[in-house]
């Protein structure tokens, strides 16, 4: 039985060369990783950038995560996605504060996925309580349709948050409410490298 306090959510982000023709190459590769040790679900998202695209795959264990990624290099499965690559932006495995199926659940039926990746000087302390208390006012706001926060497995410092809108205005009118709330600033104004702020719609 697999122990939901080990489940770990891969999250690749990536530009590909000729975006019109990825969406069977993108599909191919979540049909192969399907069939590997420890794959729980998985989420193919298209990104608002042009050439813009994501995986968020949930495994059973950063252990499973990272033997699928050894394999992927080397498996002529792969090959067609490795070669469609042309830059990649992160590569990351989180941990989440929540349940990873409800998670992947909600942002499966989200018209707009909302995905930011960060560090921050530390997660414990007042910015760990202000990470969650960003959580606690975006669940009460008008649009929401899911989420969760998570912290990086490979790395102490970062942060990620995963949210599900019901469109791009929900999200903008969110992300102004935010910034303006004074007990929020301290959070704000602590985060270092950006490293993926971006909207996404599933691919289905």
């Amino acid at each position: 039985m697999t122990n939901p306090s080990a489940q770990v959510l891969e999250v690749a982000v990536f530009t590909v060369g000729a975006p019109a023709s990825f969406a069977p190459i993108q599909r191919r590769t979540h049909e192969s990783l399907a069939t590997l040790r420890g794959y729980r679900e998985g989420l193919r998202l298209r990104g608002k950038a042009e050439g813009l695209f994501a995986d968020v795959i949930a495994w059973d264990s950063i252990e499973s995560a990272q033997s699928a990624s050894n394999l992927v290099r080397e498996d002529a499965r792969f090959a067609d996605l490795v070669a469609s690559i042309t830059k990649v932006q992160l590569y990351a495995h989180y941990r989440l504060r929540g349940d990873i199926t409800t998670l992947m659940a909600e942002l499966r039926r989200a018209p707009v996925v909302e995905m930011a990746c960060y560090t921050v000087p530390h997660r414990s302390g007042e910015l760990g309580h202000l990470h969650d208390r960003l959580h606690e006012v975006v669940r009460a706001m008008t649009g929401y349709r899911g989420g969760a926060a998570g912290h990086q497995v490979e790395d102490s410092k970062g942060l990620a948050d995963l949210v599900g809108w019901e469109d791009e205005q929900a999200h903008d009118r969110a992300g102004a409410d935010l910034q303006a709330r004074a007990e929020l600033a301290p959070f704000f104004s602590g985060i270092g490298e950006m490293k993926v702020f971006e909207l996404f719609s599933v691919v289905e």
